[in-house]
């Protein structure tokens, strides 16, 4: 009876714990096992619960494991994890005592307190990293709390929702008992967000109003975008919905709720302003010396490698405001095309005339003259 015994613990334990280390160590204690007796069995138990509780630190379990929550926390740390999401739960039936898997991304945040009575706390001791997996144990002791700290059940917690989680965790294992839980989720608030850097993985049309699905750490968002959504080019210009594909990084910027984000201004940070049908000054000529109350005429051509005008504007530098637009502007014919400025000067001094030229697809150029005036 005892072999039969060591048998069936020793199997499940082989089963349990993915280290090919433990797993020597756990046959060599079988095999003692099997010839020597039940003196083995206190070796063999010592040696799988140490180790199973390091191989089980950040690793997704199934339902609640005591070897993960050994209920003392003598080196526990309190901790309050912020903004975690839930990727998993176990429980039986919806009921508890249940396990909540949750991983962080970018927004996660921690917080050391001294016990779980103090306000004082300190620098979190875990790594800010993404996509690291926490075991958080509920119970029925847990409170559990919807966003605005009203009291809500079990059952109100979902797997992609974000929480905010403050109990005890085991230095050993990492699992979390959880003391207070929050959804920050529910109920549902829109907030303003920028989201930067993340991919999109589908869009699903070519006109608008659309959705555009973005990734970023394996988390996945819809971003819906309309006709009054502002599309930009990396360099900021404006850009047609079609130059957004499938592949490209953007940054969101909008109204967030219910994991949808209503877009007010996406930009392709992997698309500069279009370089075909880009504009270039060819030409730049006038006088760089005049007297006060004289006029001079500043001539500028450029080339347009796309269709429609070309839009000329200058400004002479002595502006007291600059306001939005320009102090002069003149629309010109298509492709090699030259405006003229006049212009004269109230005071002595040097000036520095900046001319921009924009084409009908956004793209600038831009050149620079300087002129001394005296009296």
């Amino acid at each position: 009876m005892a072999i039969l015994t060591v048998f069936i613990i020793s199997i499940s334990m082989i089963e349990f714990i993915n280290v090919p280390i433990i797993k020597l160590i756990i046959m060599k204690n079988y095999t003692k096992a099997i010839t020597g007796g039940m003196l083995a069995i206190v070796v063999f138990a010592g040696v799988a619960a140490s180790t199973a509780q390091y191989a089980l630190a950040d690793v997704t379990i199934s339902f609640p494991n005591s070897v993960l929550w050994n209920n003392d926390r003598t080196n526990d740390d309190v901790l309050q994890l912020s903004s975690l999401k839930i990727t998993s739960i176990q429980s039986s039936g919806g009921s508890l005592p249940a396990v909540v898997t949750a991983s962080t991304d970018s927004g996660f945040d921690c917080r050391k307190y001294n016990n779980e009575k103090s306000d004082l706390h300190g620098p979190c001791p875990l790594p800010k990293m993404a996509d690291r997996v926490y075991n958080i144990r509920v119970s029925t002791g847990t409170i559990l709390l919807f966003s605005n700290r009203t009291q809500s059940t079990f059952a109100d917690f979902a797997v992609g929702d974000r929480i905010n989680v403050f109990g005890f965790r085991d230095n050993s294992t990492n699992g979390i008992d959880a003391l207070i839980m929050r959804n920050l989720s529910k109920p549902s608030i829109a907030r303003w967000v920028q989201v930067s850097g993340v991919k999109v993985t589908a869009i699903s049309g070519t006109v608008l109003p659309a959705t555009i699905t973005i990734s970023k750490n394996g988390s996945t968002e819809n971003v819906t975008v309309s006709a009054n959504t502002v599309l930009l080019y990396r360099g900021r210009s404006t850009a047609p919905f079609s130059a957004f594909v499938v592949g490209d990084t953007v940054n969101v910027w909008g109204l967030e709720k219910d994991n949808v984000i209503t877009a007010y201004i996406v930009r392709n940070i992997d698309k500069p302003a279009k370089t075909t049908g880009t504009v270039s000054i060819t030409s730049l000529t006038g006088p760089t010396s005049l007297k006060v109350g004289q006029n001079g005429t500043w001539s500028i051509t450029a080339t347009n490698q796309s269709s429609g005008n070309l839009s000329y504007a200058v400004r002479y530098g002595d502006e007291v405001v600059y306001v939005s637009g320009t102090a002069a502007n003149f629309r010109a014919p298509n492709n090699d095309s030259t405006a003229g400025f006049t212009h004269s000067y109230t005071n002595p001094g040097t000036y520095t005339l900046t001319f921009t030229v924009t084409n009908a697809s956004g793209n600038t150029a831009t050149g620079t003259l300087t002129v001394n005036v005296t009296n």
